[in-house]
């Protein structure tokens, strides 16, 4: 299926502000627009609920991936839609990725947990859609919602069972040296 069918147009935000702000502030912003544009709001969580959720999977590890990309998520037991927003920002903003640059765009996802894999799909999805340094910059010049649904709508790109590695891979970020402690590598290696 395609990306921009489980993608509303509603759940599409060009031009949020960039800039130092927290990620419960960024994160509150987001999970309004679903709660307003989607049927999230009667599943029986909070806006809070969610909210706290998604900061607690940031408190493990940011989901700021990286050139430009973060992936905040949240898996609730007993959901029963599948929410997906994307938002960019050109400007930027600080999200503690591991590359310390600024995420310009952001892929929210509410899953249950029964339904996981969504998350690694429609990521895959999104990365195959904007991974040409072309597509990124047209994404960040759409100053409306219709413009860059269209754009990610045109993009054909398919939410499918089999994903590869270059769907959802980042470019090196890192390097281990030989004289990092072993929690060091592994910390790392999981960035």
């Amino acid at each position: 299926m395609k990306l921009s069918f489980l993608l509303p147009r509603e759940c599409v935000v060009p031009g949020i502000r960039g800039g130092e702000r927290s990620k419960r502030d960024l994160l509150n912003e987001l999970t309004d627009v679903l709660f307003r544009e989607t049927s999230l709001k009667d599943e029986g969580f909070s806006r809070e609920e969610i909210v706290e959720t998604l900061l607690a999977r940031e408190n493990e590890l940011s989901t700021g991936v990286g050139d430009g990309f973060a992936f905040p998520h949240a898996r609730l037991k007993d959901l029963k839609g599948a929410y997906l927003l994307f938002a960019t920002c050109p400007s930027g903003v600080s999200y503690a990725s591991p590359d310390n640059n600024p995420v310009h765009f952001f892929f929210l996802t509410v899953v249950s947990e029964d339904h996981a894999n969504l998350l690694l799909q429609s990521r895959a999805a999104l990365m195959r859609c904007l991974l040409p340094l072309a597509a990124r910059q047209q994404a960040l010049a759409c100053s409306t919602r219709d413009e860059l649904w269209k754009m990610i709508d045109r993009s054909g790109s398919m939410i499918s069972r089999d994903i590869v590695a270059r769907d959802i891979m980042c470019p090196q970020i890192g390097v281990l040296r030989e004289d990092m402690t072993i929690a060091e590598a592994a910390t790392a290696m999981h960035k």
